[in-house]
């Protein structure tokens, strides 16, 4: 056990670099909106799908899309806490070449930023997250009995993700923040015809976001 208290210290702790605790240590809140261009692979290939009880729920191969975001934390001297809601739309397939519609909601629970160098002006900075995501898939559920009739499946999952970026400081009070940011996707449950939460495991996906926020900073301490 201690072990495994060591490991987590020393890989959030080089995140956690920047909250500096000292006579000089300030913050300061911020909002933020982003655009988002969303990469998802791995297993949605658009040629399986869950079988559960006499529900069919399709799994989607999923095509980039654009999306927005909403953004909040606290930024300090050469860190921030960050915590964000994104959606995105997706085009997709599902077994048969089926096409649809996804859309694509993550909620941050929490996310650690480290700002790099001293510049007051440009920085970069590296960016840990972790979330939550539900993504809806239209016509992607149906009942055995029923075939002709589709509802839509929702997937759950967690997602870890660890990127980096660049912010670029326009004025006291404004900052443009352009990232890239790889994560690891945790398929953990699926909803299907009849609204029921299935439990699943394995699987997986790689996620890949590149983003740009504007930044407001309010007067802090």
């Amino acid at each position: 056990m201690k072990k495994n208290y060591i490991v987590l210290l020393l890989a959030v702790a080089p995140l956690l670099s920047g909250v500096q605790y000292s006579k000089a240590f300030t913050y300061r809140p911020y909002l933020g909106i982003s655009a988002n261009y969303v990469l998802i692979a791995g297993n949605f290939d658009g040629e399986t799908y869950f079988y559960i009880d006499d529900e069919t729920i399709l799994v989607p191969k999923l095509d980039p899309g654009f999306g927005f975001g909403i953004n909040g934390g606290i930024r300090f001297q050469k860190g921030a806490l960050d915590f964000q809601y994104k959606r995105s739309t997706h085009n997709c397939s599902l077994l048969g070449g089926t096409q649809s519609r996804a859309n694509f909601n993550v909620i941050k629970f929490i996310g650690f930023k480290s700002y790099i160098g001293e510049s007051k002006i440009i920085q970069p900075f590296i960016d840990f997250d972790f979330s939550g995501t539900w993504m809806r898939v239209a016509d992607a559920t149906y009942l055995e009995s029923s075939p002709q009739v589709f509802k839509r499946a929702t997937y759950g999952a967690l997602i870890l993700g660890l990127g980096g970026g660049l912010a670029v400081k326009f004025a006291d009070k404004i900052s443009l923040e352009l990232e890239a940011l790889p994560a690891w996707y945790l398929g953990t449950d699926v909803t299907g015809f009849r609204k029921n939460n299935y439990e699943i495991e394995k699987f997986n996906s790689f996620k890949f976001d590149v983003s740009a926020a504007l930044i407001y900073y309010f007067k802090g301490k």
